[in-house]
């Protein structure tokens, strides 16, 4: 087909492919500073400060976003190793990275080991009764403490400690007791 001057094709543009793009919230929040008073929500600045909580005696719990190797960890829960968070199976992780293991997906004898850059990692708020969870926000920041009720279905969900604190679920971070 032949067009003449004035007439032109028009053909339909692609669209743009969105899950290329990433989402990250941007924390402003500097090392030196005491985070319990900064909205951390959506990244772990508290996770590179070696003073805030005793690291090696527990694993903390993360969930994974959906931009970590397309997806494979989504709705899954992962726990730092320990001693070291920044030890992976290789030696030490790059900057900003966190070394993690997780029950493999269809074989819970296998674990599986990663090395995932923090910005795809929030903490993973405790779900039931005697969990321990690790508190990031508030005077209490940095402690751990055993869950006595978890209200997931108020609005805003809230965790009750065992020393009658209430404290908002996003406040908390599931923390699991390492082998000593």
């Amino acid at each position: 087909m032949i067009l003449g001057p004035f007439q032109h094709r028009i053909f339909p543009q692609p669209r743009p492919q969105l899950y290329h793009l990433r989402w990250i919230k941007v924390c402003s929040v500097g090392f030196g500073l005491n985070f319990a008073n900064y909205d951390t929500s959506g990244c772990i600045p508290w996770l590179f400060d070696d003073s805030f909580c005793r690291f090696a005696h527990y694993h903390i719990c993360f969930n994974v976003g959906i931009g970590y190797n397309r997806g494979s960890l989504h709705k899954r829960v992962v726990r730092t190793t320990c001693p070291d968070r920044f030890l992976g199976p290789e030696g030490p992780v790059s900057s900003g990275c966190v070394s993690v293991t997780v029950t493999a997906h269809r074989d819970s004898t296998r674990i599986e080991r990663h090395v995932i850059p923090a910005e795809y990692l929030t903490a993973a708020p405790p779900r039931g009764k005697d969990q321990k969870c690790l508190i990031l926000k508030g005077e209490m920041a940095g402690q751990v403490h055993c869950v006595k009720l978890c209200k997931t279905r108020q609005q805003p969900p809230m965790v009750i400690l065992y020393n009658g604190t209430s404290l908002p679920l996003s406040d908390t971070c599931l923390v699991i007791e390492a082998c000593t």
